[in-house]
């Protein structure tokens, strides 16, 4: 009996042994600039460290634990790259990870730059490289599974070693950064990762073609071959939730609309002494596609929100509502600065007499969200007063954390007269929580 007990302890041991050893199995998880988890934004700040901070808070703290840090180049927060890719995300020990990628410049003679995969450990304040001493610049990554999968950006050299191009290829590395796998091999190509999912037992990569009017495509792992899932239609923008994919196209069922804006840029005269552009304005359609079963004709969820033209849709879902980012452009007070550096304002309409020289304060958003019920198909609008959305970071609770830039012309007029500056023209940008709930 004894022996018995002992043999299904030392049993118990090596099962715990080993579930705390497991590695880790991620859903399809998509790296981004501003990463949102548990209730905290991740994302570096105007002097390259690392920062988090709890979404309805101002206030950042530096991605570091040590109290005698001084926070230098050699601080783990410290970023030495361009504004780093990141996704945060929990282990199998319960610990908190920031995987981000970064890049070290060389200024020497026939000596690559390198790029790298980092780590960093939020329990132990330690920072670790996945990978390093890479030639090619890693653009995105995504999880899955215990892999990860990076879109990585090369140089295509002609016959004297001089760059020609740049091409984008799909690459797979374990967590641990070992079995680096070049996926396909693409020459002067864009191409980037909609999805990865188990698709009938099978896992297949969803991805676009940029060079192909962004076209979406899903081929299996070692990509012998592709399936095209959208054709003469590009695709803008997309979002993975559960095992189904949102994206947005152009509408096939809306004309493009012209509509005429007032834009400093432009040099066309009118007879009447003004000034102005003319842009089209078309609309989008939003599609949703399981994942799960191979050969699924994609659904319609919403047709007329106005498309982003050639930027990316922003949008999010929880599987219920699907909240959109439009391409709405609406242009407020202008601000403006005399000689004396007195502020001055006055409002924009379609077109203005061409001796003024002055900005604009335009919100390409119309200032506002889109709110779509996929149960229903009914849209609701709702309003970011002051604030041009560019980008949903998460959702939460009934509230809704979105980057943007400030257009709330008096908040404008007050940090240009805060800061000194005289100039006429003035952005920034910050982040907003917006109520979302009914």
């Amino acid at each position: 009996m004894k022996k018995n007990i002992l043999i299904c302890i030392a049993l118990i041991c090596i099962s715990i042994l080993f579930s705390s050893c497991a590695k880790e199995n991620y859903p399809f998880t998509a790296s981004a600039r501003d990463y949102y988890f548990e209730g905290y934004i991740y994302s570096m700040n105007e002097n390259c460290r690392l920062t988090y901070r709890k979404a309805d808070s101002m206030e950042e703290s530096i991605l570091c634990f040590d109290p005698l840090c001084n926070h230098g180049q050699d601080c783990p927060a410290y970023v030495s790259g361009r504004q780093p890719e990141m996704i945060v995300a929990r282990t199998s020990d319960n610990e908190v990870c920031v995987y981000y990628t970064d890049e070290v410049f060389s200024f020497e003679n026939n000596k690559q730059d390198e790029y790298l995969l980092y780590c960093f450990n939020t329990s132990t304040g330690k920072k670790t490289a996945v990978l390093s001493g890479l030639a090619d610049r890693i653009n995105s990554f995504y999880f899955y599974g215990n892999d990860i999968y990076m879109i990585m950006q090369s140089a295509v050299l002609d016959e004297s070693g001089n760059t020609v191009g740049y091409g984008t290829n799909i690459c797979k590395v374990l967590m641990d950064g070992s079995e680096l796998t070049k996926l396909t091999d693409f020459k002067e190509q864009s191409v980037n990762i909609a999805a990865i999912a188990e698709t009938e037992g099978k896992t297949a990569v969803y991805w676009i073609d940029y060079y192909d009017n962004r076209t979406l495509y899903v081929s299996p792992t070692d990509f012998s071959e592709k399936t095209k899932l959208t054709d003469n239609v590009p695709l803008y923008g997309n979002f993975v939730h559960g095992n189904t994919l949102y994206y947005s196209t152009d509408s096939t069922t809306t004309a493009p609309a012209l509509i005429t804006e007032a834009y400093p840029g432009d040099k066309d005269k009118n007879e009447d002494g003004t000034r102005t552009i003319y842009r089209e304005r078309k609309l989008s359609a939003y599609y949703s596609l399981d994942l799960t079963k191979s050969g699924a004709e994609a659904e319609l969820v919403y047709d007329g929100v106005n498309n982003p033209n050639l930027v990316e849709t922003p949008m999010w879902t929880d599987g219920t509502k699907l909240y959109v980012i439009p391409y709405d452009p609406e242009f407020y007070e202008v601000i403006a600065a005399d000689l004396n550096g007195t502020l001055t304002g006055d409002i924009v309409t379609d077109s203005l007499p061409n001796s003024v020289q002055i900005d604009y304060i335009a919100s390409y958003s119309g200032a506002k969200i889109i709110e779509i019920d996929l149960v229903s198909g009914t849209q609701r609008e709702i309003a970011t007063s002051g604030f041009d959305a560019h980008k949903i970071i998460g959702c939460e609770n009934g509230k809704i954390i979105l980057l943007g830039d400030v257009v709330d012309c008096d908040k404008i007029r007050a940090k240009l007269a805060e800061e000194g500056v005289r100039s006429s023209s003035f952005m920034f940008s910050e982040i907003q929580v917006i109520d979302i709930s009914e």
